[in-house]
C-alpha cells in the first residue's frame, strides 16, 4: 500500500512537471484559429501578397504610452489588438520586416523621436494628465510614413492603413493618375467663377486626399485638346460642358490602349444645391447639374439615359421628408450585396454604397467590346424626371417599373470603336470672320489620328458623381482633440478598388473589400420587429392617452383662479385625482407593454446563456458517466 501511494504521488508530480514543460514550450508558439464570418482577424491575401513581394527591409515602430496611469481601458484593449496585428506582420514579413515597440514617456528619447516622426499626442480631458502617444511609423531606407494617431473607430480600416503604409514606403514612385473634372473636387474656386468675383477657395474633396496617398495626381483642363502621352489612367468626373475637342482627346486616349474611369450624372445634387435648387437648371437634364459622355460612348453602343433619374423601391433610403418626418426616398439608393456583382473582385466584398440620384446606362456594347455590369438596381426600379427626384415628388408618386434591373456601373474591355473616325471635330466657324478661301487647306485627318484602336483599352462608366462627395462617404469626428475620419459607406472603397484594378495592381483589392466588424444579432432584430408590429397600435394609443392626460392636467392648472391657486375645490381635487390615476395606469401599462416587447429577446438571451454555461460541463459529465458505466459493465 505504501509503495502504491508513493507511485501515485510520483505520478502526479510527473504529470504536473510534464504540463508545466508543455505550457512553457507551447507559450512561444502563435497558434490562432479565426472562426469569424469573413475571417476578420486574419490578414487578407492582399496583405500577404504585399509582404511576399517586399524587395527592401522595413521597420515598423509602434509608439504606445503603455505606462500612462490615466490610460483609458478601451484604449488599452485596442492597443493590445494593434500589437497583435503588428506581430502578424512581423511573422509573415520574415527577415524583411522588423517590429520595434517604444514607450514614449514624458521627456524621453522615445517621445522626442515620436514628435520627429509627426505623431500627434492624445490629450486626455484630465488636469495634469500626461499626453498619450499611440501611432505607428514605417521606415524603409530614406522613405518613411506614419499613422499619426490611432483610434478604435478606425479598427475596420487598420489593416488597410498598415498595408498601404508598407506599399507607399517600399516603392520608388507613385503611379500617375490624370483627372478631368467639371466639379471643384481638387479644391479652389468652383468652375465658371468669374475672375473678378472673390470667393473663398474650397478645400479638396476627401477622395482626392485619399488618392494622393497612392497616385501622383495631374489635373487636365476640361478643354484640353490632348491627353498627355505619359498618361496611363484617366479619371473623368462630371464632364458637363466639355467641348468636342476634349471628347476627341479622350477618344484617342482609349484607342491607343488607355484606361478610363468616368463618373457621369443626370442630376448632381451638390451642383444643384450650389445653384440654390434652381428648377430651370434641372429641366430636360440641362445646366451644370447633368453630365454624360453620350457623344463618345454612343459609338460603343452604351449611353446614359438623358435627364432621367433611377428610382428603386427595393433600395430606397429613409431620409427627412415633409415636416421633418422620415420618408423613404427611392431615388436616394442604398446598394447592398444583392445590387453588387458578387463575381467581381472590386465589388464582391463591399458592404453597402450610398448613391444619391443616379442614372442608368442602356444599349448593347459594340462588336469587339465585352461588358461587365458592376452595379445594378433591383427588378423594382424605374425612371423619374430629374426635377421630380430633386424635390421629392418621386417618393410620393407612382414609379413606372422597368422589366429588368438597370445597370448603374459597367466596365467595357476590348478594342474601342472611334466616335471620330473621320478625324478631329472641326472648330465652329466664326460668323463675324470674313470669308476667305484657303487653297492650302489639307484634306483628310491630320497625322497621328487614330481611326481604329491599336490596342485593347478599358473603360469603367459610373452613372453617379455624388457618391464621391464627402457627406455620402465619410464622417469626421474628434478623438482626444484629434480629427478622425470614419467611413460611413464603401463609396471610396469602390473607387479605390476600381483604380487599383485599372492601374494594374491587385494586391490591395481584397484588403479594401473586407467585411465590416459590425455583426448585428439578426435573430434579435427579427424578434423586435415582429413584436413592434404586434403591439404598435396599442402602444401608440397609450402614448396618445398619456399626452392627453398630461395636457388636461396642464389646462386645469392654467384655468384656476390666480388668486385661489393655493386652494382647490373638492370637485377640482377629484378631477385632478382621476387624471393622475389615469396617467399612472397608462404609464404602468406602457411599461408592461415595453417589457412584453423584450420578453422574447430576454428568453432567447437566457437560452444562449444556458447553452454557453451548461453545454460544455454537461457534455463532460455525460462523457464521464458513460465512461464509468462502460467500465463497470466490463
Amino acid at each position: 500500500m505504501l509503495r502504491t501511494r508513493l507511485l501515485h504521488v510520483l505520478g502526479l508530480i510527473l504529470v504536473a512537471a510534464v504540463i508545466a514543460l508543455g505550457v512553457t514550450a507551447l507559450s512561444a508558439l502563435r497558434i490562432r484559429a479565426d472562426l469569424t464570418d469573413g475571417r476578420l482577424y486574419t490578414l487578407s491575401s492582399g496583405t500577404r501578397q504585399v509582404l511576399r513581394e517586399l524587395d527592401r527591409d522595413v521597420t515598423l515602430k509602434f509608439y504606445y504610452s503603455r505606462g500612462n496611469r490615466d490610460l483609458p481601458t478601451p484604449l488599452k484593449v485596442y492597443a493590445s489588438r494593434v500589437e497583435d496585428l503588428l506581430r502578424e506582420y512581423d511573422r509573415l514579413g520574415g527577415r524583411r520586416v522588423d517590429l520595434e515597440l517604444h514607450n514614449p514617456t514624458p521627456l524621453s528619447d522615445e517621445e522626442e523621436w515620436a514628435q520627429k516622426y509627426g505623431l500627434r499626442p492624445l490629450n486626455l480631458p484630465i488636469p495634469g494628465a500626461d499626453p498619450i502617444y499611440f501611432g505607428i511609423v514605417g521606415v524603409s531606407g530614406s522613405r518613411e510614413s506614419a499613422l499619426a494617431a490611432l483610434s478604435p473607430e478606425d479598427e475596420p480600416q487598420l489593416e488597410y492603413q498598415l498595408t498601404r503604409l508598407l506599399y507607399e514606403i517600399t516603392r520608388d514612385e507613385k503611379p500617375a493618375l490624370h483627372i478631368m473634372t467639371g466639379l471643384p473636387i481638387m479644391g479652389g474656386p468652383p468652375p465658371g467663377m468669374p475672375m473678378f468675383q472673390q470667393a473663398p477657395p474650397e478645400p479638396p474633396w476627401m477622395i482626392v486626399e485619399q488618392l494622393r496617398h497612392f497616385y501622383e495626381l495631374h489635373e487636365v483642363e476640361p478643354d484640353a485638346e490632348a491627353i498627355p502621352g505619359e498618361a496611363d489612367t484617366l479619371m473623368v468626373v462630371h464632364p458637363t460642358g466639355f467641348p468636342e475637342s476634349a471628347l476627341y482627346a479622350i477618344d484617342q486616349f482609349l484607342l491607343r490602349g488607355g484606361r478610363l474611369i468616368a463618373f457621369v450624372d443626370p442630376l448632381n445634387i451638390i451642383e444643384a444645391q450650389r445653384q440654390g435648387g434652381n428648377p430651370m437648371a434641372m429641366m430636360g437634364g440641362g445646366g451644370r447639374t447633368a453630365s454624360n459622355l453620350n457623344r463618345l460612348t454612343g459609338a460603343w453602343g452604351i449611353t446614359l439615359r438623358d435627364g432621367q433619374v433611377v428610382a428603386d423601391l427595393a433600395a430606397a433610403t429613409t431620409l427627412g421628408g415633409r415636416d421633418g418626418q422620415p420618408e423613404s426616398n427611392p431615388t436616394f439608393l442604398t446598394l447592398r450585396s444583392e445590387h453588387l456583382n458578387q463575381d467581381e473582385v472590386v465589388t464582391a466584398d463591399l458592404d453597402f454604397l450610398l448613391v444619391p440620384f443616379p442614372g442608368a446606362f442602356q444599349g448593347e456594347p459594340a462588336e469587339g467590346l465585352r461588358q461587365t455590369v458592376l452595379l445594378s438596381t433591383s427588378d423594382r426600379a424605374g425612371f423619374v424626371g430629374a426635377m421630380e427626384a430633386q424635390f421629392g415628388v418621386a417618393a410620393r408618386s407612382r414609379i413606372p417599373i422597368e422589366e429588368n434591373p438597370l445597370p448603374l456601373a459597367v466596365r467595357l474591355q476590348g478594342r474601342f470603336p472611334s466616335a471620330f473616325p473621320d478625324g478631329p471635330p472641326q472648330p465652329r466657324p466664326d460668323p463675324y470672320a470674313e470669308d476667305e478661301e484657303d487653297e492650302d487647306e489639307p484634306e483628310g485627318p491630320p497625322p497621328g489620328h487614330l481611326a481604329a484602336a491599336t490596342r485593347s483599352g478599358v473603360a469603367v462608366l459610373v452613372a453617379d458623381t455624388d457618391l464621391l462627395f464627402d457627406a455620402f462617404a465619410v464622417r469626421e469626428q474628434r478623438f482626444f482633440g484629434q480629427r478622425v475620419v470614419e467611413l460611413i459607406s464603401d463609396n471610396y472603397n469602390l473607387v479605390l478598388n476600381l483604380l487599383e484594378q485599372l492601374t494594374g495592381s491587385e494586391a490591395l483589392i481584397g484588403l479594401r473589400s473586407r467585411g465590416t466588424f459590425n455583426r448585428p444579432f439578426t435573430r434579435v432584430q427579427e424578434i423586435e420587429t415582429r413584436a413592434q408590429a404586434a403591439f404598435r397600435e396599442e402602444l401608440e394609443a397609450l402614448q396618445e392617452r398619456e399626452r392627453e392626460a398630461r395636457q388636461r392636467l396642464e389646462d386645469l392648472q392654467r384655468q384656476a383662479d390666480p388668486d385661489q391657486r393655493m386652494f382647490v375645490t373638492p370637485a377640482q381635487e377629484e378631477t385632478i385625482r382621476q387624471y393622475r390615476e389615469e396617467l399612472f395606469q397608462t404609464e404602468r401599462r406602457i411599461r408592461d407593454l415595453q417589457r412584453e416587447l423584450r420578453r422574447d429577446v430576454d428568453r432567447l438571451g437566457l437560452w444562449v446563456k444556458g447553452i454557453n454555461i451548461a453545454l460544455v460541463p454537461g457534455l463532460v459529465a455525460l462523457f464521464g458517466l458513460g465512461h464509468g458505466l462502460l467500465r463497470r459493465r466490463r
